[in-house]
């Protein structure tokens, strides 16, 4: 019998392939994610600091512009820190979406590598019937010319 060959072996290779690919999308992805949160950390740190100075500054003697600037600075701050909250968002989506895919990649070759186990499996039970067939066959015939020769 000839060597085990599995048919559909170009189509496990071609998804491993998707699933490695699927792997590096969701692992940038998450990178993102990581980088738009320590963003959006920062922001909000700075926001926490221009607070802080203006409330010190409240508690100082104040200049005429300084409780406008800093005022301005904190709107701007905040209206900054929303765009970054609606960009971590979108990159979280991004995220679960790039893990999903990679999910389906997976289960799509996972499937195959199954099967490929299962056609090898049948394979070698097939090798065996046969190697068994053989045996009994050299067996009967020894026999047969042992009864043979009384």
């Amino acid at each position: 019998m000839k060597a085990f060959a599995f048919s559909l072996e170009a189509v496990l290779i071609v998804r491993a392939r998707e699933e490695q690919a699927a792997a590096e999308a969701w692992a940038r992805a998450v990178r993102e994610q990581t980088r738009a949160g320590q963003t959006l950390e920062a922001a909000k740190q700075a926001l926490d600091a221009a607070q802080t100075a203006l409330g010190q500054t409240r508690r100082e003697r104040i200049r005429p512009g300084d409780q406008t600037l800093y005022l301005h600075a904190i709107a701007n701050q905040q209206a900054a820190c929303g765009q970054l909250a609606d960009a971590l968002r979108a990159a979280a989506q991004v995220t679960q979406a790039r893990h999903t895919a990679l999910l389906q990649a997976r289960m799509k070759r996972e499937v195959l590598a199954r099967l490929k186990q299962k056609k090898m499996k049948e394979y070698q039970s097939a090798i065996q019937a046969m190697e068994e067939a053989a045996v009994d066959d050299l067996i009967i015939v020894r026999y047969g010319t042992r009864r043979a020769g009384r």
